[in-house]
């Protein structure tokens, strides 16, 4: 999966190295982090055996297929198409702003970056860069697993002309809550540290 998405990014080395960042080195931070995404055991999923560690992240996108499967039977049984779209993009922005406060605040708000990355020969720029592909590539991930199965339901009960706008305001619903999560984090930071 990690190689998959390696591979999607570098696609877009020429936009990469268009705003100045450095490619192999960006590459470099984005492969480590996913490494740890999949070693990292979410707050949703505890295990205590380290051999399913390396798998929390795959069984963390299982079931938020499982989540997005239930949606889409929601989507299927619902007549109106208004209150279908409006009780499923309700249901995306809340999945992905929970995940983000319980399971990414440690990437989000992780300055260690800071402390073992910047003291290197490395640009300011290529580590931002390396941070928000990285967030990307996870809400990319969790997008797909929540909206997979509603997005087959849409397409057959409404007609694929319909998907290209269903897919663009789930882009823009996951944008909503990126950025009520970070106005969160701002303003609980205000009165506490990190």
């Amino acid at each position: 999966m990690d190689r998959f998405l390696i591979g999607l990014v570098s696609a877009f080395k020429w936009l990469y190295r268009i705003i100045g960042v450095d490619y192999q080195q960006m590459i470099a931070i984005v492969t480590v982090k996913l490494k740890t995404d999949n070693r990292r055991q979410p707050i949703s999923y505890r295990t205590s055996s380290p051999d399913e560690a390396g798998y929390a992240f795959l069984i963390t996108l299982f079931i938020y297929g499982l989540f997005g499967a239930v949606m889409g039977l929601f989507l299927a049984a619902l007549a109106s198409l208004m209150l279908s779209m409006a009780l499923f993009y309700s249901f995306l922005i809340v999945m992905i702003a929970m995940t983000l406060i319980t399971d990414f605040s440690a990437i989000l708000l992780d300055t260690s970056d800071n402390t073992i990355i910047l003291p290197r020969p490395i640009e300011g720029r290529t580590l931002f860069a390396a941070r928000l592909t990285h967030i990307i590539l996870y809400l990319g991930q969790l997008a797909i697993g929540l909206t997979l199965v509603p997005a087959m339901v849409v397409g057959s009960k409404y007609g694929i002309t319909l998907l290209p706008a269903f897919l663009l305001l789930v882009i823009l619903s996951i944008m909503v809550a990126v950025f009520l999560t970070n106005a969160a984090y701002l303003l609980i930071m205000q009165f506490s540290s990190e």
